[in-house]
Parts: C-alpha cells; structure tokens; sequence
C-alpha cells in the first residue's frame, strides 16, 4: 500500500516582514499522535535539519512562564535575535 503524504499542521503564525510564516508542529517518529511539545518547523516537508527548540530562543528566559511561544517567537524575530533563512532559524545575537 503506498503512503500518503499528510502535512503537518500549522501551530501558530509570525509575521516576517510583510508575510505571515507558517510554523509547524514537528512529530515524535512521524507519528501524527505524537506532537512534540517544544520542536516546531517552518518546512512542511518536516525535513529534520530545520527542525528548531523553541527553548533555545535567546530571550526564552527573558519572558515570565506561560508565555505562549508564538509570542516569544514573534518577539526574537522583531529584535532581531533570530531570523528565518530557508526554513532553518539562525540566531543572530544574543542576550
């Protein structure tokens, strides 16, 4: 039986610019039952080299507990922490 190719789904948006950027969930072994809880992407193709740690934002610690993480996604990329390069996030500078 082939298999069928099933997107990811979107958890949040940023804005980049003028665009809203999709970000997607990334799952456990490809598991769609398994949603990692600090893994996302911007590659719907899910292609593990663009996978990033939402805990590894430069102003994770900076935001109080409970910060949604599109928020503090959306913050790093309005400072200039972080940026988007062919679906892979680069952190620019820290803290």
């Amino acid at each position: 039986m082939p298999l069928v190719m099933i997107p990811p789904q979107v958890a949040f948006t940023v804005s980049v610019g003028d665009s809203e950027v999709s970000v997607y969930h990334v799952y456990k072994n490809g598991n769609f039952n398994n949603c990692m809880t600090y893994w996302y992407t911007f590659d719907e193709a899910e292609g593990e080299d663009n996978e990033f740690d939402i805990r590894e934002l430069p102003n994770w610690s900076k935001h109080p507990q409970g910060t949604s993480f599109d928020v503090l996604l959306q913050d790093a990329l309005d400072r200039g922490l972080v940026r988007i390069n062919n679906n892979q996030l680069t952190t620019v500078g820290g803290e």
